[in-house]
């Protein structure tokens, strides 16, 4: 349960560090975040994200005490599960993605989206590559590790 926690702080602090301005680890793609919210649908996204990470903060630490039985435990874990599903699913078709575009199988990779699309340039530094792998990866250590984590924190381990 730690280390699903360890990982939500760290991948939070990482995201409100980019919000501020940070750009270690985007790579030097021009741009390499996404624009404000500018429609209805854009917001509800945002806050559906903004949710998501308060939950995926939340629910180890709730897990964390041991006083935590019964149905709100099995909630709480399969809050986990979900987000082991989420965040699998997010980081193993951005690693494929990229896969396929950098191979040549299809210049839009699996989304349709060019490195244009993705990056704002045809031709993204090593740097902006290797990011966004590392991104990717991240998104996927966090499945396992929610994953894991469910899967412990059935039995109250």
């Amino acid at each position: 349960m730690r280390w699903a926690l360890t990982w939500a702080v760290v991948f939070t602090a990482m995201h409100a560090y980019w919000y501020l301005g940070g750009r270690i680890g985007l790579g030097d793609a021009p741009n390499p975040l996404p624009g404000a919210p500018a429609s209805l649908g854009a917001w509800i996204l945002t806050i559906v994200v903004a949710l998501m990470f308060a939950i995926g903060l939340g629910v180890p630490i709730a897990l964390l005490q041991e006083s935590r039985r019964g149905v709100l435990r099995r909630l709480l874990v399969a809050s986990l599960w979900a987000g082991c599903l989420v965040l699998l699913a997010r980081g193993t078709s951005g690693l494929l993605d990229d896969a396929v575009r950098e191979l040549g199988l299809s210049g839009g990779g699996i989304t349709g989206l060019s490195y244009q699309d993705v990056f704002g340039t045809d031709h993204p530094s090593t740097y902006t590559l290797i990011s966004s792998a590392a991104i990717d990866g991240y998104f996927f250590l966090g499945g396992l590790l929610y994953g894991w984590a469910a899967w412990f924190g059935k039995t109250g381990q």
